[in-house]
């Protein structure tokens, strides 16, 4: 998918949950796994505290580009 639809996907996902009340934390969009004639999306949703949401915004190095 190419950024346009997945940022118009992220944007009724984060539409949809607020909708129903959810407070959104933190939101990424982008390619961050890929395979070979891969399509679709893949959408991760996880409850978050305020120590995992510490952790999450740790700076960390990745063997990869991001």
């Amino acid at each position: 998918m190419i950024d346009d639809e997945l940022r118009a996907a992220a944007a009724r996902v984060l539409d949809l949950c607020r909708a129903r009340g959810l407070k959104i934390a933190r939101s990424y969009i982008g390619n961050f796994f890929t395979s070979l004639e891969m399509v679709g999306v893949t959408l991760t949703i996880m409850a978050l505290d305020e120590e995992l949401k510490k952790l999450l915004d740790l700076e960390v190095a990745c063997p990869a580009p991001l």
